[in-house]
């Protein structure tokens, strides 16, 4: 069956959040701070930051920046992602007669763009915020490396990063895992109009079967348990996160190529830093697909038949498409070559 996720909106979305990524990090958070310290500030680049003279406080701003920006977008994604649950839920309705029966097929589920864009961008910052700080304590290089210098003991302040920086990307791989269920399911409760007991009509029995006790009436919407949230579609997980990730990965590494600084920043930071905003999706979705299987393996024998996943449309959105296209050239020839200030 032909994938109604259309690539070039996803492509673009994550063009969008890998690329806005190094502008919080380097100018946000760089830049911003060394002019309220009074720095000057020489170069930026996607890559890295030149700046007149030494400091620690500059160095540490950029990870900092990114995860206050990647909080504040997680937060605005779980309040518009909860709205938009409580709205599908009030919306949704199966009878109870059939959900008893079968399980219930919810159709096709669009995903709002802005919602998935908070979500990438949420989590493109977490994970480089903190995978830039346990890179720092592992192998002495970056921003956080800069924070350290001098500091003695040195081996403890970099066990430090490195234990830091391990526990707040492995917290950002189960919150990036729990968004993504919670963007790509629906909750599903029937609502009481549709199993809402009504009187038994009159019928011409007999004077002995009219003798009997009354029927006892259908059981309320209120008095049954909701009906459980619909299994997410992993197939739609996996062609998200791949291709997000590989437009907003490749923009990210391409232009550390273009970086007047060093061609080791092309290892240092440009492969490094794709993998590291990368990496943190793809172990989301493998938390995901454990979680699954899990629960599908522990529902009891008897229970209410889980409801169909629904089918996950995106389409193509031109505009979307054709602004990302402009984005990433504006991004690989300003900030991948770098903007030299006077």
């Amino acid at each position: 069956m032909r994938s109604r996720i259309n690539i070039f909106t996803v492509m673009s979305i994550g063009i969008f959040a890998f690329g806005l990524e190094p502008i919080v990090h380097e100018i946000l958070g760089h830049a911003v701070v060394c002019w309220l310290t009074g720095g000057k500030v020489i170069l930026i680049s996607s890559t890295a930051l030149q700046t007149a003279s030494a400091s620690r406080l500059v160095p540490a701003a950029g990870p900092l920046a990114n995860i206050l920006f990647g909080l504040a977008a997680l937060a605005l994604l779980r309040f518009l992602t909860t709205q938009q649950n409580a709205n599908a839920r009030a919306q949704t309705g199966v009878s109870a007669n059939t959900t008893a029966a079968a399980p219930a097929a919810f159709g096709v589920t669009r995903i709002s763009l802005t919602l998935l864009f908070l979500y990438f961008f949420a989590f493109a910052n977490l994970f480089l915020a903190t995978g830039y700080i346990l890179y720092s304590g592992l192998i002495n290089f970056g921003d956080f490396a800069a924070v350290i210098d001098g500091l003695r003991p040195a081996w403890l302040y970099r066990a430090a990063l490195v234990m830091i920086g391990a526990l707040g990307y492995r917290y950002g791989i189960a919150q990036a895992a729990r968004c993504l269920a919670q963007l790509l399911a629906r909750a599903h409760t029937p609502p009481a109009s549709e199993t809402a007991a009504s009187p038994l009509p009159a019928s011409p029995l007999s004077s002995a079967q009219q003798s009997s006790p009354p029927a006892l009436p259908l059981p309320s919407a209120q008095q049954s348990p909701p009906l459980p949230a619909p299994p997410i579609s992993l197939p739609a997980a996996r062609r998200i996160i791949r291709t997000a990730c590989f437009a907003g990965g490749a923009l990210f590494f391409l232009s550390s190529f273009l970086n007047p600084i060093s061609p080791s920043l092309i290892l240092y930071d440009g492969l490094s830093g794709a993998i590291g905003l990368t990496l943190g999706f793809f172990l989301a979705l493998t938390d995901l697909r454990q979680s699954a299987a899990k629960s599908s393996t522990s529902a009891p024998q008897g229970s209410v038949p889980q409801p169909l996943a629904a089918e996950i449309e995106i389409p193509l959105n031109l505009a979307l498409t054709i602004t990302a296209a402009i984005f990433a050239a504006a991004f690989l020839i300003f900030m991948g070559k770098g903007i030299r200030l006077p």
